[in-house]
C-alpha cells in the first residue's frame, strides 16, 4: 500500500482529548488499510479551517461502503 501524509502545519496545536483522537485516527487507519488491495493508496490529510477547527481526514481506494448502507 501507498500512504500519503499531507499535514498544511507542522507545527500545529490543538486542544483535545489526546486518547479519543488516537483512538478514531487508528480505526480510520485500521479500517482504510484492511479494505485497501494491495497496491491501493490511502492518504491523510490535516487541515485547518477558516474558524480554526481542524480537519483530519483519511481516504482510500478500497471497496468503500455500499449506496445501500449508508444511512
Amino acid at each position: 500500500l501507498q500512504m500519503d501524509i499531507n499535514i498544511e502545519r507542522e507545527d500545529l496545536s490543538i486542544v483535545a482529548d489526546r486518547r479519543a483522537v488516537m483512538q478514531v485516527a487508528l480505526n480510520l487507519l485500521s479500517n482504510a488499510i484492511k479494505f485497501t488491495e494491495p497496491g491501493g493508496k490511502i492518504g491523510v490529510e490535516c487541515r485547518v479551517r477558516r474558524d480554526q477547527f481542524v480537519t483530519i481526514r483519511v481516504t482510500d481506494t478500497g471497496i468503500g461502503i455500499p449506496a445501500n448502507k449508508i444511512a
